[in-house]
């Protein structure tokens, strides 16, 4: 029983190590990047529209969007 508990704290450990540097390193990866969620929006402009998609791409951000079904 006890060997078991002891195998079962070692894979939890493993797991950690394994996993949380490579979370680490791809956030790393996105550190330097700007990016406009639904748009670069405000100041009059309305977030997840094409003039707020147009405005983040002239002034350099990534973006990221919402898609949603409008109509069945």
């Amino acid at each position: 029983m006890i060997a078991l508990a002891i195998a079962a704290v070692l894979l939890v450990v493993l797991f950690f190590f394994m996993v949380f540097p490579r979370v680490g390193r791809r956030a790393a990866a996105f550190e330097n990047i700007r990016f406009a969620h639904r748009g670069l929006h405000g100041n009059g402009v309305t977030e997840n529209t094409a003039e707020a998609f147009r405005l983040a791409t002239e002034n350099g951000y990534a973006m990221e969007f919402d898609v949603h079904l409008s109509s069945v």
